[in-house]
């Protein structure tokens, strides 16, 4: 009977109403063989029997009630997602804030505790390093190793005899000499096999197999540019020849056309792995419903010139290949639909410098996809220890054009948003003013500008990379303290202009007169370190991921040397925005009736001050 289950004797008394008792025959065939009464009690297990259900389909029916609301309410949810849009906006934000409130409990507050002076003190505390290294970290090791990962794993995990002898093993072994050298190693290991994986073996791959399927597709090309030159008509050839070169050229123009629509649009993207994930990926689960649909509209099409089979055979062979042709058009669209979004931004936006549509952060930033600079420079390297050959003579000059190449781009770019435009001006026209050279270095670019009726001494500007932040500054006013006050104030303006297109994070000048003063400091990877005086034992330290306000910290120290908390937007120079209603309207006549064409910009004054008149940083 249903519900069977084997009970103990003390259980079997317990159990009322519904429950027959009997004991197991094939035990009680093995005791009182005799014929004698057979005593339960001396019997082996007692096997009870719950009585079936009265009404099995009301219980089917009770179960599926049970699940029906879950259902029903997922359903709501999906229906208001799909067509309410009021109600999509209200949940994104939901998910939004949900997300940032996890992301600042579980990463932002723990990561500013950590940056606590308190905190830092007493991390590198002595006492607390040597109870960190002898006690903590070995006995969390072993923790993790006896106790938590064993539960992960579903496994039994061991007593806390196996942790303590674990973790007094470890703590002897790391504390050692021998020891403390293995760690290093090994955290320097680590991290080298981690910036090898993610930032060599993994483009490595990813750069393979776009040249592969690029060859691929360069075969295909050659054998389409070899047929039709074959099929082209040449002199000397017969009449013969001619008549059925016109013949094939007809039918060979529709096969060839079959096959680039086929190779490139749907067969490459579908097995081009970069393409397929996940483009291709989410068009086959769209595309997935109308399947049949599909198979019956192509069949019904095909089967009258095919015939069924061959029919049957084409139409599943577009199915299969037609999400490819999403993957396609992503692929190929994606950087003429970035031109077009970008023209369509209120504000100014980096302009693409070099000729792959780097950004001047990212000629100089090392990453996935940017660190040109960096990447010539050590491959430069590389072939200066090795051996003279014909081979390291040509890679290096291939190496000194591409460089070239990238001071070539850079001109262009300060030639086309800033001199053209200072040209244009009338405060600065017939000035002759030039780009007159770009210095390229690992992780820098400076551009020298000229000014032929002002000086010899060019106007220097200097960008550059400092612990992940595109850094600008004036490293030589030159000429320009020889220029009258309209025309300075016309080429402040301009500058931010420059500045917004290059992409610039960071201003030195801008620093120096909103939060840093006449103070020595230096950009890391917290942010700004200050040395207040030139006092360098005495650091203070503000934070540039805060955001809203910054706060020097320690306060009561950056109080007394004039640091006081400022608004982000004053002090990194990203965060703040040039409209570009306003910059059109700034070069714009100031009197558009009159006889003048001095612009706004030499009359209206910075909101950014992009130029140090009294002293340098």
């Amino acid at each position: 009977r249903t519900g069977a289950t084997i009970l103990d004797d003390n259980d079997a008394s317990s159990v009322v109403g519904t429950l027959g008792e009997r004991p197991d025959p094939e035990f009680a065939s093995r005791i009182r063989l005799d014929g004698a009464d057979l005593d339960v009690d001396q019997a082996f297990p007692t096997v009870l029997v719950q009585e079936a259900s009265s009404d099995p389909v009301r219980d089917v029916i009770a179960k599926e009630v049970s699940s029906l609301s879950l259902v029903l309410a997922v359903g709501l949810v999906l229906m208001g997602l799909i067509h309410v849009p009021t109600f999509r906006q209200y949940t994104v934000r939901i998910l939004k804030r949900v997300w940032k409130l996890v992301h600042r409990v579980a990463i932002d507050w723990p990561a500013r505790i950590l940056q606590l002076p308190f905190v830092q003190m007493l991390w590198r505390n002595r006492t607390f390093v040597r109870i960190r290294r002898v006690f903590i970290s070995p006995f969390l090791i072993s923790l993790a190793f006896c106790q938590w990962l064993p539960w992960l794993f579903g496994l039994q995990p061991r007593n806390w005899w196996w942790v303590t002898v674990i973790g007094a093993l470890l703590s002897l072994a790391l504390n050692s000499r021998l020891g403390r050298d293995a760690e290093e190693l090994t955290a320097e290991w680590l991290a080298n096999l981690w910036y090898n994986f993610h930032a060599r073996v993994l483009m490595a791959v990813i750069d393979w197999i776009i040249d592969f399927f690029k060859t691929l597709l360069g075969f295909v090309e050659r054998f389409l540019y070899a047929v039709d030159e074959w099929l082209r008509f040449h002199s000397a050839e017969s009449w013969f020849t001619v008549v059925a070169k016109a013949i094939l050229g007809v039918i060979w123009s529709f096969v060839s056309f079959l096959i680039r629509i086929y190779v490139n649009l749907m067969i490459e993207p579908t097995f081009h792995p970069v393409k397929h994930f996940p483009v291709v990926t989410v068009a086959h689960k769209m595309l997935f419903p109308f399947l049949l649909v599909l198979d019956q509209m192509m069949r019904e099409s095909l089967t009258p010139y095919l015939g069924g089979p061959l029919a049957f055979s084409v139409t599943w062979f577009n199915i299969f290949f037609l999400p490819g042709l999403f993957g396609f058009a992503v692929w190929e669209l994606k950087e003429n639909w970035r031109l077009y979004d970008a023209n369509r931004e209120p504000s100014l936006t980096p302009s693409a410098v070099g000729s792959h549509g780097e950004t001047v952060p990212r000629l100089m930033k090392p990453g996935f996809h940017s660190g040109t600079l960096p990447k010539l420079f050590r491959r430069m390297r590389r072939l200066e220890q090795k051996e003279a050959s014909i081979r390291r003579y040509s890679l290096r000059r291939a190496a000194r054009e591409q460089l070239e190449h990238v001071e070539r781009d850079v001109r262009r770019f300060v030639d086309r948003e800033f001199i053209r435009l200072l040209d244009l001006c009338p405060p600065w026209k017939d000035f002759g003013i030039a780009c007159k050279h770009v210095h390229v270095a690992s992780n820098s670019i400076q551009v020298q500008i000229t000014c032929r009726r002002l000086g010899h001494i060019p106007l220097t500007l200097l960008f550059q990379e400092q612990s992940g932040w595109a850094v600008a500054t004036i490293a030589d006013t030159g000429w320009l303290r020889f220029a009258s006050s309209e025309q300075t104030l016309v080429l402040e303006h301009a500058l931010e202009g420059f500045y917004r297109k290059a992409g610039i994070e960071l201003v030195r000048e801008q620093l120096c007169e909103n939060l840093i003063g006449a103070h020595e400091y230096d950009i890391n990877s917290v942010g700004l370190a200050i040395w207040p005086n030139r006092l360098f034992h005495r650091e203070i330290t503000v934070d540039l991921d805060r955001s809203q306000t910054l706060r020097p910290t320690p306060a009561t120290e950056a109080a007394t040397y004039n640091l006081l908390p400022i608004d982000r937007q004053k002090v990194v120079f990203s965060d703040s925005k040039t409209q570009w209603a306003t910059w059109k309207e700034m070069w714009q006549p100031a009197i558009p009736s009159g006889s003048t064409e001095t612009p706004l910009a030499s009359s209206m004054p910075v909101r950014i001050r992009l130029i140090q008149q009294d002293w340098r940083p």
